[in-house]
């Protein structure tokens, strides 16, 4: 085999990695979040805490992106069926995307709003 073959198993045990630390960056989004819905108090009205709640289901989407990726890169690890190794890679870029997306969108409704 060529040194320069990256194997499957490699992008695998990366893209786990990556996950790992995309999910832990995704809970500072929730937790901001959470926060500061927590920070409107029980008198706020349902218009001011509908757009957090809206926030905090767009940050929980790629958390639990990151989950299955987890989940899919482990089972790819145990079992080397074939057809995972789309679905891990796939659910990774999601989670990316994801996440750019929640952490724009946050940011936005947070400071600029």
């Amino acid at each position: 085999m060529p040194p320069d073959v990256v194997l499957h198993k490699d992008v695998v045990i990366a893209l786990l990695g990556a996950s790992a630390a995309l999910v832990g960056l995704i809970l500072v989004f929730v937790g901001l979040v959470i926060n500061a819905y927590s920070a409107l108090g029980s008198t706020a009205t349902e218009g001011a805490k509908a757009p957090y709640r809206c926030m905090a289901g767009l940050t929980l989407v790629p958390f639990g992106l990151g989950l299955a990726q987890i989940g899919f890169g482990t089972a790819w690890l145990l079992l080397q069926w074939e057809w995972l190794y789309g679905w891990v890679v796939g659910l990774f870029i999601a989670t990316a995307v994801m996440l750019a997306v929640a952490a724009f969108w946050t940011v936005k409704e947070l400071v600029w709003d």
